[in-house]
């Protein structure tokens, strides 16, 4: 339902005033778990602090639900969602490689994020996020730095070798919002009129959070504009926000009082999925 902007306006008065419902908090309040419900609409924020490294980001793309399960042993799972843009044939969309495997080598001209996890080192279990749109990505490469854009024919063959090398995990997107561009929401090239899911990336003082938001049916800017302001007027600094898989091939399982269980009413439950990104702790 589109709003206007008075209506807008009289909708995040209600909601700032108005309590958080239903709020969870686990390992010493790493893991939050936040409900928004005002009337019909609906926002669960799950909340993940980076500090002393405890919480981990984790991404699949090959046979990835397989991967996930062989992996998971040991892990106590916070989190699990459906990660990369894919199409209707389960296909993910734009570059991605999975620990130096190339999983698809065409980049998308279209999505501007180039998403990072890292999968060792002190930095394991982080995400770090490059606008495409405004600048080269940069990359270590032994002891030098090396920028790409990937999205140039040209270069993206170099930057797979890049991958390829360093086992890196990467994946396009479309960002939402970047601090590097606009202190504003990025209004996306082309309709949208789906299911969606974000993934926020912010600091709180000297901690980075990784936030993500769960909206309530279609695609909705207005909600996106709600979020984005309770997190600010709540001490978080954005830093970016990207898109995830929310249509096809759907997958949202939450740690919820002590078990995992799907928060997903209309998820695909067939295992079938193009890419999976687990949030854990070990």
């Amino acid at each position: 339902m589109k709003l206007s902007f008075l209506l807008f306006g009289i909708f995040l008065s209600i909601l700032f005033t108005r309590p958080v419902q239903g709020q969870q908090s686990m390992l010493d309040g790493k893991f939050t778990i936040k409900k928004i419900i005002n009337d019909s609409v609906e926002f669960t924020i799950y909340d993940f602090s980076r500090a002393e490294g405890i919480v981990k980001a984790k991404y699949f793309a090959e046979n990835a639900y397989r991967h996930f399960l062989k992996w998971e042993k040991g892990k106590q799972i916070l989190l699990v969602t459906a990660g990369s843009i894919a199409d209707t044939a389960q296909k993910i969309i734009g570059l991605c490689v999975d620990n130096g495997t190339i999983i698809n080598k065409k980049s998308d001209p279209d999505l501007d994020a180039m998403v990072f996890i890292y999968n060792n080192g002190p930095l394991k279990g982080g995400i770090a996020v490059s606008d495409m749109e405004i600048k080269p990505v940069q990359v270590f490469d032994d002891t030098a730095t090396k920028t790409f854009w990937p999205r140039k024919p040209k270069e993206t063959s170099e930057f797979l070798k890049w991958a390829q090398k360093h086992s890196a995990t990467l994946f396009q997107s479309r960002l939402f919002f970047s601090s590097e561009r606009d202190t504003s929401l990025l209004l996306p090239a082309k309709a949208i009129d789906e299911k969606m899911r974000f993934l926020i990336l912010a600091k709180n003082g000297n901690t980075t959070h990784h936030i993500i938001v769960d909206a309530p049916n279609t695609f909705e800017l207005t909600m996106l504009k709600y979020v984005k302001t309770n997190l600010e007027q709540s001490g978080y600094e954005l830093l970016s926000m990207f898109q995830l898989q929310g249509g096809i091939s759907n997958l949202y399982h939450a740690l919820q009082t002590g078990t995992i269980k799907n928060v997903c009413d209309d998820c695909d439950g067939n295992g079938n999925f193009p890419s999976l990104l687990i949030y854990y702790s070990e």
